[in-house]
């Protein structure tokens, strides 16, 4: 359903797959982490690190983003015209 131009569910989907894309980059990082730290790369590990931390946040964001985009479409001032 359409709301002030924006349809809701299509911007709830296309979060759910950023969230998503959020969840993969952590995890890459992640790995890349481990294999990079034992391998005396400390230093990209340590940004690997970082940017993994970064991921995460991302990620919250996302979540809090969703739960906006939910409460805006569940609000009471939306009308339905019939066709």
């Amino acid at each position: 359903m359409c709301r002030n131009g924006v349809n809701l569910t299509q911007f709830k989907l296309s979060a759910h797959q950023l969230k998503k894309f959020a969840d993969v980059l952590e995890e890459s990082l992640k790995q890349w982490e481990d294999v990079l730290a034992p391998l005396g790369f400390e230093n990209l590990a340590t940004l690997a690190a970082d940017a993994r931390t970064n991921a995460a946040a991302c990620a919250r964001s996302i979540d809090a983003l969703l739960e906006q985009a939910t409460a805006a479409e569940a609000s009471d001032d939306v009308t339905i015209t019939p066709l």
